[in-house]
């Protein structure tokens, strides 16, 4: 009886040695870093020359999601209304950002809130050949959502859009990222900007009414606080 207890004893303590050294072999998952807050601003301070713009006007954050085929920028404002009855020409609502990678300096997403309907652009800002002015050239049509109830845009971007750009793809490193809002004023929609071989502008005078002032970088493809589409 004896040697029994003494066998069991052994086989605990091997068994509980087992299972404590497979514990010990096995690490923690780390916790996965989700992204938010990509893009900052306060409430309320929303102008143009002095004069105060209305809540539509007034961008508040913003966030970036990525997966293998689709990169969507969220913009939050503290309202939005769409259509507008106080501002009937529409609005630009941008994100600029600077990709790792890219070819241009600055790159840029926008949904363009014109009467007959909003304009979804993947674009990029450069000096003009002929004026040597800074300004905006479309790279390619893409889709978005315009939201009053949740006071949001969402504007999704191809990733393949995105790749024509330079080196960008699934790991990309995207700072620098501002969010702006702008009255359109005079021109409306363009249809193209090259005629009859003379480039014309995007779309018209505009007032920058707004402009986030802070945030965070963002790495294509990692988890965020908002979704996809």
């Amino acid at each position: 009886m004896r040697r029994t207890v003494i066998a069991l004893t052994a086989l605990t303590a091997l068994t509980s040695l087992a299972i404590g050294g497979a514990n010990a072999a096995t690490p923690k998952p780390k916790p996965v870093k989700v992204s938010c807050k990509v893009i900052t601003d306060g409430a309320g301070d929303a102008t143009y020359n002095n004069v105060p713009g209305s809540d539509s006007d007034d961008v508040v954050g913003g966030d970036i999601a990525s997966n293998a085929q689709t990169m969507t920028v969220l913009i939050r404002t503290k309202a939005l209304a769409y259509p507008d009855p106080q501002w009937a020409p529409g609005r630009v609502y941008s994100v600029s950002f600077t990709p790792k990678g890219s070819a241009y300096d600055e790159v840029f997403v926008a949904a363009r809130t014109y009467p007959q309907g909003v304009q979804y652009i993947l674009g990029h800002r450069a000096a003009d050949p002929t004026s040597g002015i800074n300004t905006s050239y479309k790279d390619a049509d893409v889709t978005g959502s315009v939201t009053p109830a949740s006071g949001e845009i969402r504007i999704n971007v191809p990733m393949s859009a995105l790749a024509k750009m330079g080196k960008i793809a699934k790991g990309t490193v995207i700072k620098g990222a501002t969010a702006k809002v702008e009255r359109i004023l005079g021109q409306g929609a363009v249809p193209s900007q090259d005629v009859n071989g003379t480039r014309v502008p995007l779309g018209g005078l505009l007032l920058q009414f707004d402009i986030s002032d802070g945030g965070s970088a963002y790495t294509l493809g990692a988890p965020s606080c908002t979704k996809v589409g």
